[in-house]
């Protein structure tokens, strides 16, 4: 998709991937350790990495970003800004992921949300074989009921 007639917010990438670093560094810095009794550290952010955190963090709405990693508003650049550009986006939308992703395997993220960000993320949603169905006779009749 190309998106034009719209001023960008970046004309130089290492100005985005400074103020995505800061994002990130910002996010560590939310991070709280808790001594548990049986021992260990339960760690906690109190604002983890997603991307609309990341576009809060830039100043752009969320759908900006989104059709920022799809090329758009990029057309007034070259083809190697361009690439920069796009390189230093999926990298953060990269890195969001995979602290989503590790996050939610350690159970430190509820699973409806882990599975609600990374379904936006390209995964597919989980299929929910977890559902159990019991079947009960009733007495003087050869029908089952739920």
């Amino acid at each position: 998709m190309v998106v034009t007639g719209r001023k960008p917010k970046y004309t130089d990438p290492a100005k985005l991937k400074a103020d995505i670093e800061a994002y990130f560094e910002h996010c560590e810095s939310t991070k709280r350790e808790f001594p548990m009794k049986a021992g260990g550290v339960l760690v906690r952010y109190e604002e983890p990495p997603s991307m609309i955190g990341l576009a809060l963090w830039l100043d752009v709405n969320k759908s900006a970003l989104y059709q920022w990693l799809d090329g758009a508003y990029m057309e007034h650049l070259d083809a190697d800004t361009k690439e920069a550009f796009l390189d230093v986006l999926q990298r953060a939308r990269d890195r969001i992921e995979r602290t989503t992703l590790s996050r939610a395997q350690t159970g430190d993220y509820q699973p409806k949300i882990a599975a609600m960000v990374l379904t936006n993320m390209g995964y597919e949603k989980p299929a929910d074989d977890r559902a159990v169905v019991v079947k009960i006779q009733g007495a003087g009749t050869d029908e089952w009921s739920k």
